[in-house]
């Protein structure tokens, strides 16, 4: 399928099915073949992997305008993660095929998608170096720092303290501790289930 160049990211993928996920829902398991590649509308999708003996590694979060996955879109690459509601999230499926060929007649949008993907792997590759090298508190709190800088101080979303060891590689309980530390600390504060990050923290 041909398209125009100035076809914006929005027109390309309003014509393809919108499907509605609640939250906690599994859009794509591991070494599952994708149904297409999806334009997130709505909300937020993590993305992880399980290892065999069930330990859970957290990779990264999607936000809306996010293309999953594509990696597996452009460099036929296996996919070996699980992508998950994070919330209620909405989507637009299209082929991949389709995808591909909207991205190689809209440069302007494929340089903005290398850019972001640019962003995710060097925002990883900085997560290796604190897990392997930084104490359990810096760890804790440079995962709070990246969620305060990208999602604002009131995390859009709850972040259990499972959730936190699985971002740090970190038991829970060991979480909870540094957590705990931050909260005496006046860095950052509950509200009901949702983490307030102080001002001046990030």
């Amino acid at each position: 399928m041909a398209h125009k160049g100035n076809h914006t990211t929005e027109t390309f993928f309003y014509r393809y099915p919108r499907i509605s996920f609640k939250k906690g829902t599994m859009l794509i398991g591991a070494d599952e073949n994708p149904t297409g590649i999806f334009f997130i509308e709505k909300g937020f999708v993590k993305q992880y992997v399980v290892s065999p003996k069930g330990e859970v590694l957290m990779l990264t979060i999607f936000r809306p305008g996010a293309f999953i996955p594509l990696t597996w879109g452009l460099n036929k690459t296996i996919n070996t993660s699980t992508f998950e509601s994070l919330t209620e999230v909405v989507i637009y499926r299209a082929p991949k095929e389709d995808v591909v060929s909207f991205l190689k007649n809209n440069p302007d949008i494929l340089f903005d998608r290398t850019q972001r993907l640019l962003l995710g792997i060097s925002g990883l590759l900085e997560r290796m170096q604190t897990i392997v090298l930084d104490s359990a508190y810096d760890r804790v709190v440079r995962v709070l720092i990246y969620f305060g800088k990208t999602f604002g101080p009131t995390l859009p979303f709850p972040l259990p303290h499972k959730e936190i060891a699985a971002w740090t590689g970190l038991a829970r309980e060991t979480v909870s501790l540094q957590i705990e530390k931050l909260v005496r600390q006046g860095k950052i504060q509950y509200s009901g289930r949702h983490l307030l990050i102080k001002k001046g923290f990030v």
